[in-house]
């Protein structure tokens, strides 16, 4: 969709609305070992709104140690919190 509309021939009075929708992004979390993620809050049909707060919490299996968070995250803490502000892919180690 061009944002950009032009009117060059103008007979009469024409009435415009413009229609703005919020981005929205995915956040796709890949574990690597014994261990499991979750997301709060849960993805609403998937998808975050631009800068929603989302907390992941890395949970290892036992016998099992979370490593860290790799990809467009990085981070060695297995609770982070972190502000959306494009799509997401993310893998969390557990060795």
């Amino acid at each position: 969709n061009d944002p950009v509309l032009t009117i060059t021939d103008i007979e009469d009075d024409y009435v415009l609305t413009a229609v703005f929708v919020q981005d929205f992004y995915t956040v796709d979390v890949t574990e690597a070992g014994n261990g499991s993620v979750t997301l709060s809050p849960p993805a609403n049909g998937l998808y975050y709104q631009y800068q929603e707060q989302i907390t992941l919490t890395a949970t290892a299996d036992p016998g099992w140690e979370f490593v860290g968070y790799a990809g467009t995250l990085a981070s060695t803490e297995a609770v982070h919190t972190f502000t959306i502000e494009a799509n997401q892919t993310i893998t969390a180690t557990f060795a």
